[in-house]
């Protein structure tokens, strides 16, 4: 158990040096991709707390959600990340619990694109489903299908100005939050605005509650 010991001491006293500074320093860090990548002590709290400052900007919030909220060495041509152990272990208390909440947000923001994403795709089937019948549906059918709906989704709004819907299907009550925001490659970006009129309020008290219509494909060819 001595010798272990001796021998954890003997490599931490072991001089490398930091990629940002280029100081020799026994305390460093160093990414997983490349244990020649290091960077000391001192600038790993500082090269973080950058990190973490600039993803207030659309550009680097991007990036830092395409790489699950993790620090990426600071080596250009290195994607690798820092591991979590190490960065506890080597951050102030205060730097590394803004590390985490802002992991916790990309969590977050995931989860409400596919939530997102998955209610787009009900909709979609629903509202097909529902033009397939259209023709055959009498007014007792489309005021039992309106409340059905309601029910279906029950957090779902429409515009108070032109009563278009539904907008909203996520239970967020600032809804400036997400507005304008990227989806995955492909799916376009959040719209929290109404698709008709273009009516948009971050309080979802000033939306009304989605009456269970759906639009006619006419119609939004129409707004086109």
């Amino acid at each position: 158990m001595a010798r272990a010991l001796q021998h954890e001491e003997w490599r931490h006293a072991i001089l490398v040096e930091c990629s940002v500074c280029f100081q020799s320093e026994s305390n460093a860090l160093n990414c997983e991709g490349n244990a020649n990548h290091f960077i000391c002590a001192n600038c790993a709290p500082r090269e973080v707390q950058r990190i973490l400052d600039g993803i207030q900007e659309s550009e680097c919030l991007a990036r830092h959600r395409a790489q699950g909220g993790r620090i990426k060495c600071v080596q250009p041509e290195c994607d690798a990340r820092y591991d979590e152990q190490m960065l506890a272990r080597i951050l102030p208390e205060e730097v590394f619990r803004e590390y985490r909440a802002a992991q916790d947000d990309v969590v977050e923001h995931s989860l409400f694109a596919q939530l997102q994403q998955q209610f787009q795709e009900q909709l979609a089937t629903v509202m097909q489903d529902y033009e397939n019948s259209r023709a055959a549906r009498t007014a007792q059918d489309t005021a039992a299908t309106a409340e059905y709906l309601r029910r279906e989704y029950p957090n779902a709004v429409q515009c108070p100005r032109c009563r278009a819907g539904p907008v909203i299907p996520e239970n967020c009550y600032d809804l400036q939050a997400h507005h304008g925001e990227a989806l995955p490659p492909g799916r376009g970006r959040i719209s929290n605005a109404c698709p008709s009129c273009g009516f948009f309020s971050r309080d979802r008290n000033d939306w009304v509650r989605w009456d269970g219509q759906l639009p006619s494909r006419e119609g939004e060819r129409g707004r086109e």
